[in-house]
């Protein structure tokens, strides 16, 4: 694994980590926690050097559960478990759920969810962002639209065809982060959705757009911003928020 990231790192590629895996071989002790240590380091090197990918289809737990959840997109099926600690131990199934891309309802969907996603990446930092050829004129007149605070519907009117790929959709649902090209640039967008609690902020919805805008910064990726909130939210997940 960790030659794989030298190569990686060296030919400038994004690098995919499948995760279905029952642990560590026990009776290599220490040794195996050794390994753990060598791929954290690797992981942590290529961050925002190269985009980083895990897909979780099985079971992805204890230190592998940290190695993904420090990857830049987490995708995982709904049947896949993903934790650090069991959740009988740890007191609620979701008490350490990270910001997750997709939830699929299969390991095909989430392949595919993947192969889309990495189709607005670029490969390395440093690159630059894609341009391709586009039919949309972006001076065309919108005229008075009235969204109904739906965010998606605001970018679906900017994106090049209103098509977008959003990610983290089931994740903090307030907050928006999407990709799309616009004019032919790929750009990620950030957005609050005002018919989702007059979008009010929450902790989650705040991790979930500075994990992206980390993202699209150390990637050169251009970030359009669409602001429609009431400031933020006022709960318990706020206040005992680290």
């Amino acid at each position: 694994i960790c030659a794989l990231y030298d190569l990686a790192l060296k030919n400038g590629a994004p690098v995919v980590g499948i995760f279905d895996c029952a642990g560590a071989d026990i009776f290599e002790g220490t040794a195996a926690l050794a390994a753990y240590s060598r791929i954290m380091k690797a992981v942590s090197m290529a961050s925002g050097l190269i985009p980083q990918v895990a897909l979780i289809t099985g079971n992805c737990i204890g230190s592998f559960a940290t190695i993904a959840a420090m990857f830049d997109f987490v995708i995982k099926t709904k049947s896949a478990n993903f934790y650090v600690t069991a959740p009988a131990f740890a007191g609620t199934k979701d008490s350490q759920a990270p910001v997750t891309a997709f939830a699929a309802d299969d390991h095909g969907m989430a392949v595919m969810y993947a192969r889309n996603l990495l189709n607005y990446l670029p490969d390395k930092a440093g690159e630059g962002v894609a341009i391709e050829a586009t039919a949309d004129n972006l001076n065309c007149m919108l005229g008075n639209r009235d969204f109904g605070g739906d965010v998606n519907a605001a970018i679906a009117a900017i994106a090049d065809n209103g098509i977008f790929f959003e990610t983290a959709g089931d994740f903090a649902p307030v907050l928006t982060t999407a990709f799309a090209t616009v004019g032919g640039v790929k750009c990620g967008f950030v957005g609050t959705s005002f018919m989702v609690d007059e979008g009010r902020i929450t902790a989650s919805a705040a991790r979930k757009a500075a994990k992206f805008v980390d993202f699209c910064d150390a990637f050169s990726i251009p970030l359009i911003t669409l602001v429609d909130s009431m400031g933020l939210a006022i709960c318990d997940e706020n206040e005992n928020a680290p």
